[in-house]
């Protein structure tokens, strides 16, 4: 039929081969046919996620001119421009501030929430994004963009792995008691990675679902976050040439 023979194209090609995934939450891209969502925002979205936007590997195969980035002579895809090159470094984290700001003020809503604690371990600190408190249960949520060729199960459970530490659970325990809040029943951790062209997990989609974050609400931070992207290469675009 034909979305197989789509589907089927997509492998083959060589800016959309990742964007097929058995494990993405195929309901998550929606907003690409959706004609309620703000033209220019979804123009600028489309664009990202397709990899149609000018970048030096890209010329580089129409007509062989440099493919490199001119900041660290790296092969410069959009994928090195929206997740490795300084020059971009000030608007990956504006963006993924972004994303952590919409998590935050949906979480709001059912639970008591902070941001960003600095959490003391060994002679640094851990700083996870968010910690999520109920009557009941602590869950911390640490989202993180991706290039769109990582391992997202992977990512997911780095993120697990570092903050089920001894130190987040000693400082959530005396948080809940600053709060009023009785102990915990349950602790658990949430990485949360996206990749910049919007796709995620099916199952980070159902864990967020639990915690009362809708479908359409993730559908609309991940419309805003691939948008931002299209600002992220415009700005990249601007300095590199000066």
């Amino acid at each position: 039929d034909a979305a197989r023979s789509w589907k089927l194209a997509l492998l083959q090609s060589i800016d959309c081969h990742h964007l097929v995934n058995n494990e993405f939450d195929d309901r998550i891209p929606t907003w690409v046919l959706d004609p309620n969502t703000r033209q220019s925002e979804n123009i600028k979205a489309l664009h990202v996620r397709a990899k149609a936007l000018k970048t030096p590997s890209r010329q580089a195969r129409r007509d062989g001119s440099r493919k490199t980035c001119r900041v660290d002579r790296a092969i410069c895809s959009l994928t090195h421009i929206s997740q490795e090159c300084d020059l971009s470094h000030g608007r990956r984290v504006a963006r993924h501030d972004k994303v952590s700001r919409k998590l935050i003020a949906s979480l709001r809503r059912n639970w008591s929430v902070e941001a960003e604690p600095h959490i003391p371990h060994g002679n640094s600190f851990l700083k996870p994004d968010i910690i999520a408190m109920n009557s009941t249960e602590t869950v911390v949520l640490d989202p993180i963009i991706t290039g769109d060729s990582v391992d997202l199960r992977e990512r997911a459970a780095q993120k697990v792995q570092k903050y089920s530490t001894n130190e987040v659970k000693v400082y959530v325990a005396h948080k809940r008691i600053a709060l009023g809040l009785p102990e915990s029943e349950t602790f658990s951790v949430i990485g949360v990675p996206i990749t910049y062209r919007g796709d995620l997990l099916a199952s980070t989609r159902l864990q967020l679902h639990r915690l009362g974050i809708s479908l359409p609400y993730l559908q609309k931070i991940t419309l805003g976050m691939v948008a931002d992207g299209w600002f992220l290469w415009r700005g990249w675009t601007d300095n590199s040439r000066s």
